[in-house]
């Protein structure tokens, strides 16, 4: 037998031989099973300093103030081999800012407003496209984006000569289906393949829509600078009807029937030899010089090639 420990007061002095626990002696045999078993065997100042080096490795490895490491996890930041410049190295909030900011600037796309314009009319997603911006500190200009159309350009295929009773047919021009356009025949094909088309009429009498559109239209184009149309009343009308009749408003995905509570009203407008529909949203909980304020700013837009794809 011998002596593990000594249990003693605070400060009391511990006798001369007391010191490092002796290791336990094991049979050649204990130690191989151990071995075999994948055991260290390690006394236990051994295990002490061992454990000391390696808490003072990760302290240097990982020094960080509890906030810069709390802002660190939140915007998945990897700081195993991020140098901080706080004392000793230690990593502070600021550091973790500045690689924040990096990042952002990093998947932030910079692009000046005409040529996003033209990417736009040109059904260019300068988003996910890899185009390199040529202008200051690697802003996408115009000039890129006509680089890429060049680049991407599609050869114009000779068209299928088409034979009639007089012959074969001439042809004016053939060009490639793009841009705007494009984007129209797509949703226009979307809608008839997608959407059930389904026309209904009546007659109404409109006397009194028409008495109070002559009698409110010069007071609300000089208070509010808008011209009220008929166009509004219809709006403000349908809305109300798919309120009233929300079954209407519904539509089937995947063999599920949804009901919609927005009511959303979709407008036709000719614009720049284009068809677009822009969209009023929640048209139901509008009053009718809010639905003509949201069809002339929609409208305007359309006209200008600034509506976005939504």
């Amino acid at each position: 037998m011998e002596v593990i420990a000594y249990i003693g007061e605070k400060d009391e002095k511990l006798p001369e031989k007391a010191g490092a626990v002796k290791e336990q002696h094991l049979t050649d045999a204990a130690k191989t099973q151990q071995i075999k078993a994948g055991t260290v065997i390690l006394d236990v100042s051994s295990k002490a300093e061992v454990a000391v080096t390696a808490a003072q490795t990760e302290s240097e490895r990982l020094s960080i103030s509890p906030i810069a490491k709390n802002l660190a996890q939140a915007n998945g930041i990897d700081i195993s081999n991020l140098k901080g410049s706080g004392p000793s190295g230690r990593i502070v909030k600021e550091d973790i800012e500045e690689l924040i900011s990096l990042k952002s600037r990093g998947e932030r796309i910079f692009i000046s407003p005409f040529a996003k314009k033209i990417a736009q009319q040109s059904g260019v997603d300068y988003k996910s496209l890899a185009i390199k911006g040529s202008g200051p500190e690697g802003r996408i200009i115009k000039a890129d984006i006509d680089t890429y159309l060049k680049s991407v350009k599609t050869p114009v295929e000779k068209p299928e000569v088409v034979t009639g009773a007089e012959g074969a047919i001439k042809v004016l021009s053939v060009a490639p289906l793009k841009g705007i356009r494009k984007i129209i025949a797509e949703r226009m094909v979307q809608s008839k393949q997608n959407i059930p088309h389904i026309l209904q009429y009546t007659v109404c009498d409109v006397t009194n829509i028409i008495a109070l559109r002559t009698r409110l239209k010069d007071k609300i184009e000089k208070t509010h600078g808008i011209k009220i149309t008929y166009t509004d009343f219809l709006v403000k009308i349908t809305a109300a009807a798919l309120s009233r009749f929300n079954g209407v408003n519904s539509s089937l995905q995947n063999n599920n029937f949804i009901v919609y509570s927005d009511i959303n009203i979709g407008i036709a407008v000719s614009a720049n030899n284009s068809l677009i529909v822009p969209t009023i949203y929640n048209a139901d909980k509008l009053g009718v010089i809010e639905i003509a304020g949201k069809r002339t700013e929609l409208v305007e837009k359309g006209r200008n090639g600034k509506l976005s794809l939504d």
